[in-house]
């Protein structure tokens, strides 16, 4: 067990410094989430195995919980991809077979002030961000066939693929498996945008009784859709700040932690203009952070697994080193295709500055006045 967390005492005002990312309240989050919302279904068929499905596909693919943790979600991903329906006590079985769901792991940075208040949904929401900012950072790189295509995204980050797996998978999932059944209806109309043509906007979900009426919503009044791995990330977070606002005075808000825009300007300063300080300073959610590039780069910067605590959760040396440093290691074969890529722009660029000034002589010599005889 890594050293272990000592919380200080508990203050009514929000800190105004980011508390960094724990494992142990990403751990504790998805083992709720796996062992409580999903076993609450007594079968699991049909869109809502899809919706299983694809949230493993991207769990597995973009959550970093080091080497151990990570070979047992992949695991399951596999004895769920072979099922075409699923019991719930075929679930649990396979959930007895993880240690992912049987350590004994609590909440830290997501510790509410009592037991009922944030924990399991702060910890999602800090497993969602950390996903899209893993394959923000992993730049979409399936494997060493696609390189060439990392090494563009690296080089030209503005060019989109038209992408969004991360949240086509938290608007499938989300609204049919959490259990919070409001929560569930608003996150669905929040992201039914993201949602494939033909896809159902609102989970069937006849236990629960819908907040609002079923309509379909006007895109225009929500975030856009992202349609690459950088869109994602500051969706996330342009929607997580609209649940902020939404929940800001609920009951289920925390008085010890009050729902605030994130980041606010003391913990991320260069991601506000002046404008919008001094409107968040008279009302706190008068506004958004506005600085993009800033806003990306702190994101990024404080969702990284390199970035992570691993405070209260019993992993080894070689997970952690395989976290920090496993994604952001280049190999020989990586160090070359950079050079490669750069020689070609080099080049192409010699050549384009030889071709203009060729053209401008010609032009040049058209214009010198012709010789006369004596």
């Amino acid at each position: 067990m890594l050293d272990t967390f000592n919380s200080p005492e508990k203050e009514l005002n929000p800190p105004t410094f980011s508390m960094p990312v724990y494992a142990a309240d990403v751990i504790s989050s998805l083992q709720n989430l796996l062992v409580h919302d999903v076993r609450r279904k007594k079968v699991i068929k049909g869109a809502e195995l899809d919706a299983l499905k694809e949230f493993l596909t991207v769990v597995s693919k973009y959550l970093d919980l080091g080497q151990h943790y990570n070979s047992e979600i992949a695991w399951l991903k596999r004895k769920v991809d072979e099922k075409s329906e699923i019991q719930r006590q075929e679930w649990l079985d396979l959930l007895a077979e993880m240690t992912l769901s049987t350590d004994n792991v609590h909440y830290i940075a997501c510790h509410g002030s009592k037991p009922h208040l944030r924990g399991y949904p702060c910890g999602l929401w800090i497993m969602f961000h950390a996903m899209t900012v893993n394959r923000y950072i992993q730049g979409e790189k399936p494997g060493r066939s696609s390189s060439i295509k990392w090494y563009i995204y690296l080089l030209f980050p503005f060019i989109a693929d038209g992408t969004a797996p991360i949240a086509h998978a938290l608007n499938r999932f989300v609204p049919r498996f959490f259990s919070c059944g409001f929560c569930a209806f608003h996150f669905a109309k929040m992201t039914s945008n993201v949602r494939l043509a033909g896809e159902d906007v609102y989970p069937d979900r006849p236990s629960d009784e819908p907040p609002f009426p079923l309509e379909v919503p006007d895109p225009s009044t929500l975030p856009a859709a992202p349609k690459s791995a950088r869109e994602e990330v500051l969706w996330l977070n342009t929607a997580h700040n609209i649940v902020n606002k939404r929940l800001s005075g609920n009951p289920s808000e925390d008085p010890a932690a009050p729902k605030i825009v994130f980041p606010s300007p003391e913990q991320c300063r260069a991601c506000w203009s002046e404008a919008a300080r001094q409107k968040v300073a008279v009302d706190k959610f008068a506004a958004t952070p506005d600085k993009t590039e800033e806003l990306l780069a702190y994101l990024v910067h404080h969702y990284r697994p390199s970035s992570w605590r691993w405070d209260g959760v019993c992993v080894s040396f070689e997970d952690i080193f395989h976290v920090n440093l496993g994604v952001d290691t280049f190999s020989t074969t990586d160090m070359i295709l950079v050079g490669v890529i750069c020689v070609c722009c080099s080049a192409a660029l010699a050549v384009l500055v030889a071709l203009i000034c060729c053209r401008w002589r010609r032009s040049r010599r058209g214009h010198l006045p012709l010789p006369t005889n004596a």
